[in-house]
């Protein structure tokens, strides 16, 4: 993969323990992006690209932060593939 097929994710998703994690990762595709998180034993319940203009300068392979919010991501993620 070059530079020049990259494109940048803003991601959510939830780790083992339901902890909500957010960032950013550079990746060619959607699918390459939440292969890449779940080789980061994450969940992901959102991944969206990114505008060029909206990018931020992070460190290769994504920043994240990690919220005090357990598991609210996963159960509005289940609530939106359940229709609930």
């Amino acid at each position: 993969m070059t530079a020049t097929n990259s494109q940048r994710w803003r991601y959510h998703a939830a780790n083992s323990t339901g902890v909500d994690v957010a960032g950013e990762i550079d990746a060619a595709s959607e699918r390459d992006a939440v292969d890449a998180l779940r080789r980061r034993a994450l969940w992901v319940t959102s991944l969206e690209p990114m505008r060029m203009e909206a990018r931020l300068d992070v460190p290769k392979g994504g920043a994240f932060h990690e919220t005090t919010r357990p598991m609210s991501a996963a159960r509005a993620w289940l609530a939106r593939l359940t229709g609930d």
